[in-house]
């Protein structure tokens, strides 16, 4: 019957004794009905059915039908007001809103009722849930657990186990992300939060240790994150992945293997493992960078990667193998190895870079500013500490090296450096150069090969002796120990403390220059002809083959007793099979008159190609005697 029912209506005043009110109801089509009150005196509300059918006010049909003023329910219910539901008795449970023949919400009964909205593939199912809620979207589903939410999306699914923080888990958008913390028999497994994205996933369901959950995954793709099931693995949750795709972190089966995170990017690596402090590896973005804490020992987590690609920090396998950190670049590799204490190494960009630990206890704590393919790792059994600027194919592999920069430079000594410079190496322990090695058109590196020894620039030269040294220049060699070459070119300094100059060569470095000696001795009492050296023990001035000396010797001897003096200059020329002509001197010898040193004299001699600086002293006091000798020196 049409439901536009004309209210003609007209209120017929009864009797006054019964004080009824009556309706007549007119359905358009002549049909009346008459409506009254069944009681006089009373108060009723009609209800109108809007399709065909009769009107009733039995209070009986309480049990069946929705009464805006509450259904009878069993007792311990609220009885408010304009209640909407299902008594505790009734068969007609969940209750579900539908519209237009399609469910659109689900209350399910419960000492805490679950919700389910959207569309009607979406479902929440389990033993004995508790408040959980799906908004929207379609698809999606939970089994177990309470006090979960999915708020949208197509596909979402929350697997949880009940009870000790195992559920809590939310999704708010997204399609086919997955958290499943069905973990028994632990403590907060769940709590995992997806925001949204795709396929994304949080997983705790195998863990068999406390604290897996807590995990989080802002959106992206393909996402994986969760807590692992080693017996020990308290703390493997707590991992977090902003974004990005196909990106990893996830807490290992040791303690305090999780707190890895990745903030975005592609395919990125972030784990924990069996060992204790395994975790705590960051990236920040970038693609296929690794951060991952090893074990099984303590403390190899602490690794970050915080960009680029294709960077690579790992813990290793010992104590203290982890903290390692690469702040950018590509296919840098930064990492721990098997030895105590072979982690915190760092990398701050650049390209093919690697700064390992080793074996080797304490091979850690070495740093690559950037530049490519540069290498800052010890080798064999050295220790770490090692540091490279910059540059270019650069390597430093011992204890305290450094290279600050340039191209193709090798420090190997023990704590020897090179600032900059190409193609330069300091194998001494201790020695340094600081740069040269190219002119613009050639390359010929520069070697400091002595302990502590030291070539400022220049091309080609090499300090071999030790504390020997080389300014600059090109081609010069010094080989004799605490030796000097100022610059110039191909000077040689063979000899101990000695100090040359040239300015080319003919055949060989040495054979065109000049040099200066000091030798020294102290003697006590009579002494006839005794040789002074140049270290005051032994180093003598030894002649280079087929070379002659043209010489030049100043001498000074001091009584220590007295205080008199002795001074006189010699000179002559020499070669390595003797003295060539007679010894001059240059002046009067000067002395203290009638004075301890009187009688004292000085001479020259060649002995087995060695030139000596010969004194004489008739004194008992002891006498300090010291020669400058300066050459000349030609080869043939």
């Amino acid at each position: 019957m049409k439901l536009s029912l004309l209210v003609l209506v007209v209120l017929l005043l009864s009797s006054v004794s019964y004080g009824q009110h009556n309706v007549q109801l007119d359905d358009g089509a002549g049909n009346y009905s008459l409506i009254k009150s069944a009681t006089s005196g009373v108060s009723n509300t009609f209800l109108l059915p809007n399709a065909p059918g009769t009107l009733m006010t039995n209070a009986s049909l309480g049990t069946t039908a929705w009464l805006t003023n509450s259904n009878t329910f069993s007792s311990g219910v609220d009885l408010t007001n304009n209640i909407i539901g299902t008594s505790a008795a009734s068969t007609l449970k969940p209750f579900n809103i539908v519209v237009n023949g399609v469910r659109v919400m689900r209350f399910d009964a419960a000492s805490i009722s679950n919700i389910t909205g959207g569309g009607s593939g979406n479902s929440i199912g389990g033993t004995a849930p508790l408040a959980n809620f799906v908004g929207g979207g379609d698809g999606s589903s939970m089994t177990g657990g309470g006090y979960q939410f999915i708020g949208g999306g197509g596909s979402n699914q929350i697997i949880a186990a009940t009870g000790g923080f195992n559920d809590n888990n939310a999704i708010m958008c997204g399609t086919s992300n997955v958290i499943n913390s069905a973990a028994t028999g632990v403590f907060y497994a769940g709590t995992n939060v997806i925001c949204g994205g795709l396929a994304n996933s949080i997983n705790t369901s195998a863990a068999t240790a406390n604290q897996t959950g807590l995990n989080f995954i802002g959106g992206g793709y393909n996402n994986i994150t969760g807590g692992n099931a080693g017996a020990i693995g308290l703390n493997s949750g707590f991992n977090v992945i902003g974004g990005g795709f196909q990106n990893n972190a996830i807490g290992g089966a040791g303690g305090t293997s999780g707190f890895n995170s990745i903030g975005g990017g592609y395919a990125n690596i972030a784990n924990g493992s069996a060992g204790i402090n395994s975790g705590f590896n960051v990236i920040g973005g970038g693609g296929l960078n690794s951060a991952n804490g090893t074990g099984p020992a303590l403390n190899t987590g602490f690794n970050a990667v915080l960009g680029g690609n294709l960077n690579n920090t790992n813990g290793g396998i010992a104590l203290f193998s982890g903290f390692n950190t690469i702040v950018a670049g590509y296919q840098n590799v930064a990492s721990g190895s098997s030895g105590q204490y072979s982690g915190f190494n760092t990398i701050g960009g650049g390209e093919s870079n690697i700064c390992f630990g080793t074996a080797t206890g304490f091979s850690g704590y070495n740093t690559i500013g950037g530049g490519y393919g540069n290498s800052a790792t010890p080798s064999g059994t050295n220790f770490g500490y090692i540091f490279i600027g910059g540059g270019e194919s650069n390597t430093a592999n011992n204890l305290h090296t450094t290279v600050g920069g340039g191209y193709n430079n090798i420090a190997t000594g023990n704590a020897s450096s090179i600032f900059g410079g190409s193609s330069n190496s300091a194998p001494g322990d201790g020695a340094f150069v600081g740069g040269g090695g190219y002119d613009g058109t050639l390359t010929s590196g520069n070697i400091a090969g002595g302990k502590a020894s030291m070539v400022g620039g220049g091309f080609g030269n090499n300090a071999s002796g030790f504390y020997s040294s080389i300014s600059g220049g090109n081609g010069n060699t010094v080989a004799g120990n605490y030796a000097f070459v100022g610059g110039g070119y191909q000077g040689s300094a063979p000899n101990f403390g000695q100090q040359a100059q040239a300015s080319g060569r003919f055949a060989s470095s040495g054979d065109a220059q000049g040099s200066f000696f000091i030798a020294r001795n102290t003697y006590t009492g009579i002494q006839v002809n005794q040789p002074l050296y140049l270290d005051g023990v032994s180093m003598p001035m030894t002649i280079p083959l087929n070379t002659v000396w043209r010489y030049d010797i100043l001498i000074c001897g001091i009584d220590m007793t007295t205080g008199d003096v002795y001074t006189t200059q010699l000179s002559g020329a020499a070669q390595s099979t003797g003295l060539v002509g007679a010894v001059n001197t240059v002046g009067a010898a000067n002395f203290t008159a009638a004075g301890t040193l009187a009688t004292a004299s000085a001479t020259v001699a060649v002995v087995g190609g060695v030139l000596q600086v010969q004194v004489t002293q008739t004194t008992a006091n002891t006498v300090r005697w010291v020669a400058k000798t300066s050459t000349v020196e030609v080869g043939y």
